[in-house]
């Protein structure tokens, strides 16, 4: 079974909203996104999160879907390891080298952030 992409987004919140409406109309839909099984949802903003149906059913989601997302006709086969080729090509264009080093700064700026709270709320901290 192949599976096309349907839809990339920058958040798992919206790619459930997307699925849930293709599942709405009948259409199995798919969300593929790592975030480190949740552990860490800020990834999904640096890959961005899939929504995958079968491609038979391409074309009726794009018809649901336009109006809600721009849709995608890259086909991906989940089973493949992805290198760096396949990422970039499924990369959101803003999200290049220096995208991603910005993100992950400020990912760990808000660790490190959070983690000051917690110490100053049990006094661990001057």
């Amino acid at each position: 079974m192949e599976l096309v992409r349907v839809a990339l987004v920058m958040s798992t919140f919206e790619a459930d909203l997307i699925a849930a409406r293709l599942r709405s109309e009948g259409i199995d839909a798919v969300v593929l996104a790592d975030t480190a099984g949740g552990a860490e949802p800020q990834f999904a903003a640096v890959r961005g999160v899939r929504v995958m149906v079968r491609s038979e059913d391409e074309v009726n989601a794009a018809v649901i879907l336009e109006d809600v997302v721009t849709t995608e006709a890259d086909h991906v086969d989940v089973d493949d390891d992805w290198g760096p080729e396949e990422e970039a090509a499924v990369a959101p264009p803003f999200m290049s080298g220096f995208g991603r080093a910005l993100a992950l700064m400020l990912t760990g700026v808000l660790v490190v952030g959070a983690v000051r709270l917690v110490l100053v709320a049990f006094g661990l901290w001057p």
